[in-house]
């Protein structure tokens, strides 16, 4: 498990279940982290007390963050 992970496991055990489907913005180097509706706004509150890092977001309580691509389903090709 990686870092980013193994944040991620240790912030859904505080923050689930009251906070499920919210958006999570990691710092991995200082294990920062901050949750919003949206991905902008918890980079947004986060880039202000780690300034210039890049963040990895996650949505709590699933393993996907946003799925994008056409649904699995049975297409008539007729």
């Amino acid at each position: 498990m990686n870092k980013i992970d193994q944040i991620f496991k240790e912030a859904s055990k505080k923050l689930l279940p009251k906070h499920k489907g919210k958006l999570i913005a990691i710092d991995e180097e200082s294990g920062d982290y901050e949750i919003a509706d949206r991905a902008l706004d918890a980079y947004k509150k986060l880039i202000k007390r780690q300034p210039g890092k890049v963040f990895v977001v996650k949505r709590l309580g699933f393993e996907y963050t946003y799925f994008v691509g056409t649904p699995r389903c049975a297409v008539d090709s007729s």
